[in-house]
């Protein structure tokens, strides 16, 4: 396995014109994996703080928490999404 990719370009007659050393950058797809994965814990916690909030105004006798479900289920899609 190589760190990096090395390419050959040629023409048509097979007679090679250039020469593409690609440099791996392995250091900037982790930070972009940890990124990603941050926003989605930030979304998260941010969502789920709102639903938290809305399921304490709502609950009383006869509240029912369908709307918590989906409001919850709808959090976790979009900070999926976020994540991405």
């Amino acid at each position: 396995m190589a760190l990096s990719d090395k390419y050959f370009l040629y023409d048509k007659r097979g007679i090679q014109i250039m020469f593409i050393h690609r440099e791996a950058h392995h250091l900037r797809s982790i930070l972009a994996l940890l990124a990603g994965m941050a926003s989605f814990v930030i979304a998260l916690v941010a969502i789920g703080g709102l639903l938290f909030m809305i399921d304490q105004s709502l609950s009383g006798p006869n509240s029912s928490n369908l709307l918590t479900l989906l409001l919850g289920s709808t959090a976790i899609i979009v900070a999926v999404i976020i994540g991405l």
